[in-house]
């Protein structure tokens, strides 16, 4: 279907100043956005960093227990509808004399961690 009396290719526009949950498209290639329906299809996701789905044109609130309108909550140690207590804390400080002109693994962050602080505790040479 043309638009304005041109073909062109299109993707989905997210970015700002848009409604979530209109068809927004960019032509690719061009440096400009429209919006090519009110709605998308009802269970599109509202934000990509959000359980958030559209229903008839509207963004509707999903909790971490895929429940529509639910409340539940992930917790600090993202557990849905936790209290935050079971977290495992890993903690360490690391001293040790590093080998001259060359890379040292001084730790390994376990897959799925979440909440993490590294800090230089004084000034170095050295590189996180």
């Amino acid at each position: 279907m043309p638009f304005r009396g041109k073909y062109y290719n299109w993707k989905p526009y997210t970015g700002g100043g848009v409604k979530p949950c209109a068809l927004n498209c960019l032509a690719e290639g061009y440096n400009f956005y429209t919006e090519r329906a009110p709605a998308v299809i009802d269970g599109t996701q509202c934000n990509a960093d959000s359980l958030d789905i559209c229903i008839n044109g509207e963004c509707k609130h999903v909790g971490c227990d895929n429940i529509l309108g639910s409340d539940a909550r992930e917790d600090r140690c993202r557990v849905c509808g936790g209290d935050g207590s079971t977290c495992d804390a890993i903690e360490g400080f690391f001293n040790d004399s590093l080998p001259r002109g060359g890379y040292m693994e001084v730790v390994q962050i376990p897959r799925g961690s979440v909440h993490i602080e590294v800090r230089e505790v004084a000034m170095s040479k050295n590189y996180i």
